[in-house]
């Protein structure tokens, strides 16, 4: 049997360490999650009553199948709503899915990957929400990044962490009409492991972003597990098979027994028959011999009487009777004697035939026996892991949800996880838990158990099947207590947070930080910034009071832009090409200048083309924006660059943006101007002193500036605001628009 690599305890007893040293790599949220959350309850409050969102002003309906797994499994859509943020636990999908992996996989593949897979019911709602988190996070980075002055990374220093937490719960605590329930939300774990932690592909890409160690150990261990068990399969199949020829050569003897032992009584007993015979015969024929040889005799000595020479000529005539009839006897009889001699022969043959295949069935029974011995242990152990990982997703679900309540202990969640469950990926059966002085007593019986049993050797033609066997046990053997020594050290080393991420984990779960002092004394300082020249505010809750329409203590969605476009890609994200298609064409664009999906069988999402990386800004533009800073520096981060589509991905991108035409016309209408006239995303952030030499100003009439030329090169600036270049802002419905609104209704168009 091939060797496979197992590493599964070692970097596993870091399992909780991973939770907490890795999160110093993790990037924010965009939106608190309880912003993803509202968003949420604003999209199933517009299906309760059809299969349609209204976007653009434009009603259009969504795929039945995934309208019917979002109405009945509303649960399993609000916790995919937590997205990458929360699964599969609160870091791997922040250092993977969140900013994607250089060179490999980008936030759009996660995407596919999960919404492309998921069947109808609740795997395709969790899908569906977790596509939203992405949509809404496309415009809540937009926003956050630009006022905290740069992307989340706790190791690189607090400060700007601290802005990303703080705007954030701010944001949080001023949403109107939210209620968070922890019952109405419910992951399809099963789901959820089989593709962020099980999949080949997440194993390799944690492995790949060197943060995820447990994701890696996990994903090892069961494909490792599962590897053996298909090995372990094959040999019992190919062992019964070998069985059934041996049972039938088994079979096949004793028939032959059956039908020559008799045949064999027959013969002997026709020999001995025929050997009496031919002793009457021999007698008979010596009596006539020696009659011969008198009348012989008397012929010789007197005078041939007529008497003499009846009598010899009787006694010839005798004489040659009984040799004929001793000749024919003699025939007779060594047919018999050879008849016998077969049958004999033959006899032999089966009865070797069929103590060989008793033997050799008594081996292959061995063989099967301790190949299902193996068996059931292996595929309790793969059991226990499947076991373990739906456990490990509840238990992170129970932990982000707990940053909402307060109900939970992070690191408390995971102890108990790996307490209970983590003796799945050690040789212990899981059933057990943490029992681990049980697990070392289970080991020695397996041990014993493997070593007892010594197969005797198999004509070559079955050779290989012990020899199969001999390497599936040593292989189990050799792992199965390595394993095990490494799982006890994980047992003995739960790891503590560092300062790092208790920081972190404070964070995370603090109320406090989402009052108006707090915002204020986080953006009033540079301090902790690492040498970052980040913005200072004297009165940051006036800005952010500002963009989000404060009303009494409640924000006023109709206002906060940044909320409003995250609410609309959302829904545009669960709209199929056609209802893209039919988009356009009402607001006046021409569909036929969108790029038709690869693969017309798959699940479609403008998202799969448009979102690189949800942890940067302006994804629907080639070039994030670069961040201003307190000296009126911003210079564009060649570091950046990696966030959204450039010159050598020119096939891809948020088209509605990219195309020129439809720049102009359907994107102001689907991510139009509130009731001020506003739709930018930096809002009051233009107003700072500091931006007065920004190159990338946005203002009324040009809400969205650009970073690239038409030909997909980066700009350095656009000055339109400056240069009062602005277009003119979306006119209203025309005559035609309103024609094509009423040709949509009645199911007309593209």
């Amino acid at each position: 049997m091939e060797k496979k690599p197992l590493f599964l305890a070692s970097p596993l007893r870091s399992a909780l360490a991973l939770c907490f040293l890795a999160a110093s790599m993790a990037p924010a949220h965009g939106f608190g999650l309880k912003t993803h959350l509202w968003i949420a309850q604003s999209m199933l409050a517009e299906l309760q009553n059809g299969c349609s969102f209204e976007i653009g002003t434009v009603p259009i309906s969504i795929d039945a199948q995934l309208c019917r797994s979002i109405q009945q499994h509303p649960k399993a859509f609000m916790a995919g709503v937590l997205g990458p943020d929360a699964y599969p636990d609160l870091v791997t999908g922040q250092i993977t899915t969140h900013p994607g992996i250089p060179g490999d996989w980008q936030t759009s593949d996660w995407l596919r990957h999960i919404y492309g897979q998921a069947k109808e019911g609740p795997e395709l709602a969790f899908a569906a929400g977790y596509l939203t988190h992405a949509a809404s996070d496309v415009f809540a980075h937009s926003y956050v990044n630009a006022y905290a002055g740069d992307i989340f990374v706790l190791s690189d220093e607090r400060a700007v962490e601290r802005r990303h937490f703080v705007l954030e719960k701010y944001i949080d605590s001023k949403l109107p009409g939210f209620a968070f329930d922890r019952r109405e939300l419910e992951p399809p774990a099963e789901f959820v492991r089989d593709k962020l932690i099980y999949d080949i592909n997440a194993g390799r890409l944690a492995r790949k972003a060197q943060y995820a160690p447990h994701i890696v150990a996990m994903q090892a261990a069961r494909a490792a597990i599962r590897s053996a068990n298909r090995d372990i399969d094959k040999l019992e199949l190919d062992s019964s098979g070998a069985l059934k020829e041996v049972r039938a050569e088994q079979l096949q003897a004793e028939t032959g027994i059956a039908q020559d032992q008799p045949q064999l009584a027959l013969a002997e007993a026709s020999l001995r028959t025929s050997e009496d015979r031919l002793a009457q015969r021999q007698n008979d024929f010596d009596q006539a011999s020696t009659a011969l040889q008198s009348a012989t005799a008397a012929f010789n000595v007197e005078a041939p009487s007529a008497a003499v020479r009846a009598l010899r000529f009787a006694a010839q005539v005798q004489h040659d009777a009984q040799l004929k009839r001793l000749n024919e006897e003699q025939g007779l009889t060594g047919a018999a004697r050879a008849k016998v001699e077969v049958l004999r022969a033959r006899l032999a043959k089966w009865r070797d035939q069929l103590a060989t295949a008793a033997s050799i069935r008594q081996t292959m029974q061995e063989l099967i026996a301790g190949s299902s011995f193996l068996s059931g242990y292996m595929k309790n152990w793969e059991e226990g892991l499947d076991v373990a990982g739906r456990e490990y997703i509840n238990t992170s679900h129970r932990v982000v949800l707990g940053t909402l309540d307060h109900q939970s202990s992070f690191v408390r969640e995971y102890q108990n996880w790996y307490k209970c469950y983590g003796s799945a990926f050690t040789p212990v059966p899981y059933q057990f838990g943490d029992a681990v002085c049980e697990g070392k007593r289970f080991y020695i019986e397996l041990k014993s158990k493997l070593e007892e049993q010594v197969l005797h050797a198999l004509p070559p033609r079955f050779a290989h099947l012990v020899q199969r066997y001999i390497e599936i046990k040593k292989w189990i053997r050799e792992k199965v207590k390595h394993e095990l020594d490494e799982a006890a050290l994980a047992f003995e080393k739960l790891i503590a947070p560092d300062k790092t991420t208790g920081d972190f984990i404070a964070l995370l779960a603090r109320p406090e930080y989402a009052t108006e002092a707090k915002l204020d004394e986080v953006f009033a300082t540079t301090a902790d910034a690492n040498g970052k020249q980040l913005l200072e505010f004297a009165s940051m809750h006036s800005f952010v009071n500002s963009d989000i329409g404060l009303q009494g203590d409640t924000l006023n969605p109709a206002m906060f832009n940044a909320l409003r476009h995250a609410l609309s890609l959302s829904k545009l994200s669960l709209v199929g090409h056609t209802g893209v298609r039919r988009i356009v064409w009402v607001l006046g664009g021409d569909p036929d200048l969108l790029t038709p999906p690869a693969d017309v069988g798959e699940r479609y999402s403008v998202l799969y083309s448009m979102v690189r990386s949800i942890d940067g800004n302006q994804q629907w533009q080639p070039y994030g924006l670069p961040y201003a800073r307190q000296d009126g520096g911003a210079t564009p981060d060649a570091a950046e660059r990696r966030y959204g589509y450039g010159p050598e991905d020119s096939a891809r991108g948020f088209e509605l943006f990219t195309i020129p035409s439809l720049r102009t016309t359907v994107f102001p209408r689907i991510f139009s101007a509130n009731a001020a006239g506003e739709a930018g995303i930096a809002g009051s952030l233009m107003r700072h002193p500091k931006l007065a030499e920004y190159p990338f100003k946005e203002c009324r009439q040009h809400p969205f500036p650009r970073t690239f030329n038409d030909d997909g090169t980066p700009l350095l600036e656009d000055c339109a605001c400056q240069e009062s270049l602005a277009l003119a802002m979306p006119s209203a419905p025309t005559i035609g628009e309103s024609v094509r609104r009423v040709a949509s209704w009645l199911g007309f168009g593209p």
